[in-house]
């Protein structure tokens, strides 16, 4: 089964200047785990833990912005490679969020709790046509 098959699509994004307190917000309020940064391309990821971190810390937040908190050593996959592919590279890299790309663009997010929750289908599951899977992945770019 490839990963575009059980991303999460589109992925929560912002822009590098959004202040960390806009970020609390957007993960709040879309109930995610995570925004991808970026402004053309993929530039990092922020966690919910990079935030509850700098709450914890005490860092006064009136002047950090998504930049200045994000992963940029961003680790992604490809929108056809394999979920195995995939949870393979989330424990390489001892990560739990790989942002998705499907020619050059930022198609979704695929999460350790996507491939949990999606394990019966991922063992039994279709494998859809290459030009389907294409189609989909068109319609998000």
């Amino acid at each position: 089964m490839y990963v575009s098959q059980i991303m999460t699509s589109p992925a929560v994004t912002v822009a590098p200047d959004a202040s960390v307190r806009d970020v609390a917000r957007l993960l709040h309020d879309s109930r995610t785990g995570s925004v991808v940064v970026e402004t053309d391309t993929p530039l990092g990821i922020v966690t919910e833990t990079d935030v509850v971190r700098l709450v914890a810390e005490g860092t006064d937040l009136t002047n950090i912005s998504a930049s200045d908190i994000m992963t940029t050593d961003l680790v992604t996959v490809d929108g056809f490679e394999d979920v195995e592919e995939a949870a393979r590279i989330m424990k390489k890299n001892r990560i739990k969020k790989l942002p998705v790309i499907y020619g050059g663009a930022l198609v979704g997010i695929v999460t350790a709790a996507d491939i949990s929750h999606q394990l019966p289908e991922i063992i039994n599951g279709e494998v859809l046509e290459k030009e389907e899977l294409i189609d989909r992945l068109e319609e998000v770019k």
